[in-house]
């Protein structure tokens, strides 16, 4: 879509969509380096200010080196598991169970990036149930694989 509404192309260049919130699920025993060279770029590409994170241990604990290094605000969603977040937050949300955690992430952002370990859905897996909420909730999701790579499956606006 160009900036007016319209289709790209015919003179209208693409419109570049940032989003200011941008969430992130991962695996807690961590990503690969592929996964956090992809993760990097890709917090680098959507430009944005909030991360929205569950401050788990493991891939949480990454991408919040990541954050650090790139200046975002780290906004944590903890559970009420006793465990307290494993990074530290600029914003502390409340704690909440798991269902209520994960999605109030994906209610926050504009965009999920979700680094699982498994590359298939694994059904206790809370990373690919919250992309499976986010999908749901028309959020559009960047899926970044073991090796690095990524599947991105786009947002549909809601009627």
């Amino acid at each position: 879509m160009s900036a007016t509404g319209g289709r790209a192309g015919a003179g209208q260049p693409a419109l570049h969509v940032t989003a200011p919130e941008v969430g992130f699920v991962g695996s807690t025993s961590g990503m690969t380096g592929a996964q956090l060279r992809s993760v990097q770029i890709l917090l680098m590409e959507y430009g944005p200010v909030e991360l929205h994170l569950a401050g788990r241990h493991g891939a949480d604990e990454q991408v919040c080196e990541i954050a650090d290094r790139l200046r975002l605000w780290r906004m944590v969603h903890p559970g009420t598991a006793g465990e307290p977040p494993s990074c530290t937050a600029d914003v502390l949300f409340p704690a909440t169970s798991d269902d209520e955690r994960f999605s109030g992430i994906v209610d926050a952002v504009g965009v999920l990036i979700a680094a699982p370990c498994d590359a298939h859905r694994a059904r206790e897996c809370r990373t690919w149930w919250t992309v499976e909420r986010a999908r749901a909730a028309g959020r559009p999701v960047v899926l970044v694989r073991a090796d690095g790579s990524t599947v991105r499956w786009e947002g549909r606006s809601r009627a």
